[in-house]
């Protein structure tokens, strides 16, 4: 444990719990929870009462104050009562605060990274100008301010019409302050807190400049640290980018360290998986905080979101961001695949340059203002189609797909999450529930009533609403139900699943909690639900429970997609549920979390082309499979996956092995066996392909039918074990694993989860 004396303050804690601290700041709290206990008993606590705090705080818009991992965080509105001026020098102007320097100061605009920013008017050069003066409780500080010299520094190297000018920098009654532009308009995020949507050419232009910006920050070897909404501004009239607060900025050629653990300046909800870590921030870092940014111009808010800070760094490091075609699916699939690439968790896979993402950008943008039927793009970003299609697509698809993106040019993106292909705008409506009152409906079930299709039913706050939701009405096509702060839903109807979809197409489910009694289904899946997206959702049951805690059962037929969910289940959690002439098919299993249950995934009866990858399995059977003969059951895919503890990570009992089937990539740790059942391993072997699997054994485990399925090692060393740190079943960075998987097409890592990045 660290000594005491290294320990966060509490009120860093509290920040922390609130997701109000900066990124680097929020990851060193994070590094230091993992190994000190004390101070994690203390953070539990204060999350609670940050979540509670949270509930209270939701605007009418479902933003809050306390969820900058939800959403983009609101502007601050600073009180003047609350500001010490007394450095300023008293005039006789009623309509001045004082002068600090040459300037008169007319009243604060807002709070910066380490103080508050004030307008002034430059007496000199009759200018209006923008002053950061360094929080007094910052002021005493040798290191603070330092800092507040090494940002003035920074920023003032940079000479670019994209980034804020720093004109001056100065010091009055023992306060320093630096003299900025003042840019007369508005921030990105209050740009899109407004709900205006963002038409293409709007989205190019902004993220091209400030790609532009940034490449000019990087070649004065200047890492900015904390691009967000917020921190970009938008001039009045022409929306020309400037990019400001270059607080958090790290000179690279100097390549010191800010570790400091209780300055509150923003939110972490747009980190990199590096910063996370801990590991060494470059340009590249900036890179994918701007694809975050561009996701929140599309969708509304950040690609990460949780409760709270622990949660919302989990997903920045483990859980990948769906393309940005799956939640607004009339963007362009070139500009998908830009944001994809931005989004890759390993910065070796992402833009290496921010000049090579303007230019890329720049090229798209000239395109649409051109009005051109033909822009030669260049196909650098990772498309989200598989690698196959990948290979296939030539100039003639790029012709396409650009012609494409100039009849697009007038669609405008919706702050939400759009509608399926065909849809009008104009059509699309969001209906707010908050059961307090205050927003259009109170309950989930009065929203459904009046939802039309590619309707948005938004439950606000993290309240628990007693009703079972019922998707039936084919009619409702696009339906997306989302909860940003995880309300639960629960039924008090015994013999009944909390949520059923049936024969409904393009539905989302997103966020919410569902608990469920001893006799409920979590969720019912059935019929042809074409495009269904489960997406971060937890279910919560009963431990002796019979039921599961998501049945996709019958002809339930895809698309579908159940990914990032957390399973804490009774007997089944996850149950594919087909009968002959009528498998569940097409359904893609992806990044979930199985924590507790006897059978976590069962396929039963009659699947076809079902993918289980990224997952984890925690004890109990990992994956039954049980068809029945006949059933033309085929293609079950599952790779990539980690086992923990299990009893048996896979079990076949069913009379068929459907062929076209792979086990691959897959890390098993501490598992008793693999259980054929009723089939001889060979048959196995033959009917089923195997490859890349390793496999640490269990005190049970036959060592010598181990290794007919999988890579034998007696002890794999991993950062942790343990469910509740950030590293849990991640292998350290120079582990073997990183590089034993098949590769191509498939990940080069084997487990869920790649190495960690070298700090």
């Amino acid at each position: 444990m660290p000594p005491q004396n290294s320990c966060p303050e509490q009120s860093a804690l509290r920040n922390f719990a609130g997701g109000l601290l900066d990124a680097p700041t929020a990851a060193c709290v994070w590094r230091h929870l993992q190994e000190c206990d004390p101070c994690r008993t203390v953070f539990d606590g204060l999350r609670n009462a940050a979540d509670a705090s949270h509930r209270d705080s939701t605007d009418g818009n479902g933003l809050t104050d306390g969820a900058p991992a939800t959403d983009v965080e609101k502007d601050d509105f600073v009180e003047l009562s609350t500001l010490d001026i007394g450095f300023l020098i008293p005039t006789n102007d009623p309509q001045v605060l004082g002068r600090i320097g040459n300037c008169n100061v007319l009243g604060p605009l807002g709070r910066g990274g380490m103080g508050v920013v004030f307008k002034a008017f430059d007496t000199t050069l009759h200018r209006m100008v923008a002053i950061k003066v360094l929080s007094p409780q910052l002021a005493s500080s040798s290191e603070a301010n330092r800092r507040f010299l090494r940002e003035a520094r920074a920023a003032a190297a940079i000479n670019h019409p994209n980034v804020v000018v720093i004109h001056a920098v100065g010091e009055q009654s023992g306060m320093p302050y630096l003299v900025m532009e003042f840019v007369a308009g508005r921030t990105l995020h209050a740009r899109i807190r407004s709900g205006a949507p963002f038409d293409l050419a709007s989205l190019l232009r902004i993220g091209a400049q400030i790609a532009d910006g940034l490449a000019a920050a990087h070649r004065q070897g200047v890492v900015h640290r904390d691009i967000k909404p917020r921190n970009i501004m938008l001039e009045n009239g022409v929306e020309r980018v400037k990019i400001t607060d270059f607080g958090l900025a790290l000179a690279a050629l100097d390549g010191s360290q800010i570790t400091s653990v209780n300055r509150v300046v923003g939110t972490p909800a747009f980190m990199s998986p590096e910063q996370v870590h801990g590991a060494r921030v470059d340009r590249r870092s900036d890179l994918f905080s701007l694809g975050c940014v561009m996701h929140a111009m599309v969708t509304g808010r950040s690609p990460f979101q949780g409760s709270h800070a622990l949660e919302i760094a989990r997903k920045v490091i483990d859980c990948p961001v769906p393309p940005l075609h799956q939640l607004a699916p009339r963007i362009p699939a070139v500009v998908s695949g830009i944001v994809g690439k931005l989004l890759e968790k390993d910065p070796a896979r992402r833009y290496q340059t921010a000049d090579e993402l303007h230019a890329e950008l720049l090229h798209l943008q000239t395109g649409l203002s051109q009005g051109k039927s033909t822009i030669s793009f260049p196909i650098s970003a990772r498309p989200p189609t598989a690698s196959r299609m990948r290979r296939r697509v030539g100039a003639a698809a790029v012709a396409v797909v650009a012609a494409a993106l100039i009849a697009l040019a007038v669609w405008r993106f919706w702050p939400a999450f759009p509608a399926y292909h065909g849809t009008a705008a104009a059509s699309r409506r969001v209906f707010r529930v908050d059961q307090a009152g205050g927003a259009d409906c109170k309950t989930i079930g009065e929203a459904l009533a009046q939802a039309g299709p590619d309707a948005t039913i938004r439950v606000l706050g993290a309240g628990t609403y007693h009703e079972s939701v019922a998707v039936t009405d084919a009619a409702k096509r696009g339906l997306v139900l989302e909860a940003p702060d995880h309300a639960i839903l629960e039924t008090p109807e015994e013999n009944q699943a909390v949520v059923r979809v049936e024969g409904v197409s393009d539905v989302t489910i997103r966020g919410f909690q569902i608990k469920t009694a001893l006799r409920q289904h979590g969720a019912v899946v059935s019929g042809v639900v074409s495009g269904l997206l489960i997406d971060d959702v937890r279910f919560t049951q009963a431990p002796l429970t019979r039921w599961a805690g998501l049945d996709l059962v019958n002809a339930a037929t895809g698309p579908i997609k159940v990914c990032n969910c957390t399973f804490h289940c009774g007997q089944l959690g996850l149950i594919l549920e087909g009968v002959t002439g009528a498998p569940v098919s097409q359904v893609r299993l992806e990044n979930n979390r199985f924590l507790a249950g006897e059978t976590h995934l069962f396929l039963n009866q009659a699947v076809q082309n079902v993918s289980v990858k990224g997952n984890v399995f925690v004890k109990g059977i990992g994956v039954g499979v049980n068809l029945a003969a006949g059933a033309d059951s085929r293609g079950v895919h599952v790779s990539n996956n980690t086992f923990l503890d299990s009893t048996s990570w896979l079990t076949f009992e069913g009379a068929d092995l459907p062929p076209e089937s792979v086990v691959s990539n897959n890390l098993v740790l501490g598992a008793e066996n693999l259980n054929p059942v009723i089939h001889p391993m060979d048959e196995l072997r033959k009917s089923w392909t195997f490859r890349n699997n390793w496999w640490e054994p269990g005190l049970k485990t036959d060592e010598a039918a181990a290794a007919r399925f999988a890579e034998v090692h007696p002890r794999i060393d991993l950062l942790s074990r343990e469910p509740d740190d950030l590293d849990f079943l991640r292998p350290k960075p120079d582990s073997p694993l990183g590089t034993a998987g098949e590769g191509g097409d498939e990940p080069a890592y084997v487990g869920a989860f790649p190495p960690a990045a070298r700090k």
